[in-house]
């Protein structure tokens, strides 16, 4: 792509890079805790394995009936009051894990991790939304997503380099973790505000009715647990059942995240006259390729080259639906939401997300058993999710809350 045809997808507007670098340091932060919390944690904590595997589920599950008030307080308050109020929170949380050791410290602490890390999810497609300007939305929300991939990748690979040092590392770790939530909350209070929008009716809007809102997201939900499924199995599957050698797994990764970083912008801005619901239902139905993929391989056992090429070609096709569904259903999302009600339309479907977090682990460990199973349920889900998103009526409802057309 030349240098005059980026100018037609890099987005534009008052504070987009001091936006872009927040997101990207807190994704750093994301990045370096996500693989290797348990090891940190009982590091930091001296508490078994166990106890602190079991404590990241309860709070977790514990944060879900939360998000309501806190998608009431984005709508009170304005995203970027949230969102630098759930950065001070981490900061203070993380702190907590290396000075406060024990159990309930722990707990209390998971907590806050756990529903700062909900409010900032809720936080930041309305902060794009209410910062981008005319026509840029899109792009906005796409760059949310680019250096959210790009910042985990690089801070899984600094925690990479510091979890093998202890307790030693683990505390390290967790001080660069408070520091680096500051110093996003501190760069989105410089942005502009995003004031809230005043409530058409005494009573607030409700996501639960709103149906294609609630199809949106539940296809959304779906392609989710869809990738964390993914990303469960396919190491055991490729190395314990398959006998494949591990730096494939590790490739196939790198490739996802390489492909991920380098065409969201572009792809992003390729796809903005399409209609968005049409992009989401191909997106979804590009998910079944790496499932289809790995039932191929598994079926005929082939060499590594061979099962490295057809694994690579699966992956480079479900990369591209993670893209398309990704930003087709952010920007759905985000449009459907009313303007005064977007916190607590966003905060429900963190909560359908939360949930399949929560659930996916146990579930794709069952199903372990039989992989087969696995993936032709993955196949299936996507396909109905697929299916699902293509018929979506949402033109009435974006035309009722005021947006663009989102036939």
């Amino acid at each position: 792509m030349t240098a005059v045809a980026a100018k037609d997808w890099v987005p534009r507007g008052p504070g987009v890079v001091r936006f872009g670098l927040a997101g990207f340091v807190n994704a750093v932060g994301t990045g370096v805790f996500y693989p290797y919390a348990l090891i940190i944690l009982t590091a930091l904590t001296r508490l078994p394995l166990a106890a602190v595997g079991a404590g990241l589920t309860v709070t977790a599950l514990a944060a879900l009936p939360l998000l309501g008030p806190v998608g009431r307080l984005v709508d009170r308050w304005g995203p970027r009051r949230v969102y630098v109020a759930a950065g001070l929170a981490r900061t203070a949380a993380y702190a907590g894990y290396v000075l406060l050791p024990g159990l309930v410290p722990f707990l209390a602490c998971s907590l806050v991790v756990a529903l700062a890390n909900r409010a900032e999810q809720i936080s930041t497609p309305l902060l794009a939304a209410g910062l981008a300007p005319a026509g840029g939305r899109d792009r906005w929300l796409a760059l949310s997503r680019v250096v959210f991939n790009a910042g985990v990748a690089l801070g899984v690979l600094a925690g990479s380099l510091a979890v093998g040092a202890g307790a030693r590392g683990a505390m390290l770790l967790a001080w660069g973790n408070a520091l680096s939530f500051a110093a996003a909350a501190v760069l989105v209070w410089t942005l502009p505000r995003v004031a809230a929008e005043p409530r058409t009716s005494a009573r607030p809007r409700r996501p639960w009715r709103d149906r294609p809102f609630l199809a949106v997201s539940a296809v959304v939900t779906v392609l989710w647990f869809t990738a964390l499924a993914v990303e469960a199995a396919l190491p055991v599957v490729l190395i314990e059942r398959l006998a494949l050698p591990p730096w494939l797994v590790g490739a196939l990764f790198g490739l996802n995240t390489v492909l991920l970083a380098a065409l969201q912008l572009p792809l992003s801005a390729r796809v903005e006259r399409w209609a968005p619901r049409r992009v989401l239902a191909v997106g979804a139905l590009l998910h079944a390729a790496l499932p289809l993929g790995l039932l191929a391989v598994s079926a005929s056992a082939p060499g590594t080259v061979a099962a490295a090429l057809v694994l690579a070609v699966a992956m480079t096709a479900y990369t591209l639906g993670e893209l398309l569904g990704s930003q087709a259903g952010l920007v759905l999302l985000v449009r459907l939401a009313p303007a005064e009600a977007g916190g607590s339309y966003l905060a429900g479907h963190q909560l359908l997300i939360g949930a399949a977090s929560a659930l996916t682990p146990a579930l794709v460990t069952a199903l372990l058993a039989a992989p087969a199973a696995l993936w032709w349920g993955l196949v299936a889900v996507t396909v109905a999710a697929a299916a699902t998103a293509a018929p979506i009526g949402v033109a009435a409802a974006a035309r009722r809350a005021g947006k663009v057309n989102a036939q």
